[in-house]
């Protein structure tokens, strides 16, 4: 199967995740394209609050080869938490995305707190997601602090959207 990890990642935790769920479905004999979703300005701590808040909203700057998903059979998505959100990056990536429709859905968060304390984060990404026509299966908390885990954390989260072995 085609999948594609498409994930913000600011301080590199994000990117970590999305780079371990590559490798696993690597393994499993899928074909994965990553696709950093590239933001067009630096925001500093106060202006990732104020997107986060959603003041105002965060622009990227993917090429339409990056925004085009026809061709993926599963889409994943990955965000950071900013200050009790997801970044609002995935959000804006998924409006400009195109040839979302009917396909399975995966999302991911990564944080700083306890991954019991963020569990809530994920389904706001998989709300929007399903309002842009992908059939969302499986979400995954990652906290900095399960990082031994998270090997485990991504097979799981993997089995739960069907993309087994050979």
């Amino acid at each position: 199967m085609e999948v594609v990890i498409a994930y913000y990642s600011r301080t590199g935790n994000t990117q970590a995740m999305a780079d371990l769920l590559a490798e696993e479905l690597r393994a499993r004999e899928h074909s994965v394209r990553l696709v950093p979703i590239a933001h067009s300005d630096e925001p500093g701590y106060f202006g990732c609050l104020s997107l986060a808040s959603g003041r105002r909203e965060a622009s990227i700057c993917n090429p339409e080869g990056e925004l085009d998903l026809s061709g993926a059979d599963v889409v994943v998505l990955g965000a950071p938490v900013w200050a009790g959100r997801p970044a609002p990056y995935v959000r804006t990536y998924l409006d400009r995305a195109k040839g979302l429709e009917g396909k399975v859905a995966g999302v991911f968060v990564s944080c700083n707190s306890d991954s019991y304390r963020a569990e809530a984060f994920a389904p706001a990404i998989a709300e929007h997601a399903t309002s842009r026509g992908l059939e969302v299966r499986a979400s995954l908390t990652a906290s900095r602090k399960d990082r031994a885990r998270h090997r485990e954390m991504a097979r799981t989260f993997l089995d739960e959207l069907h993309l087994t072995g050979p």
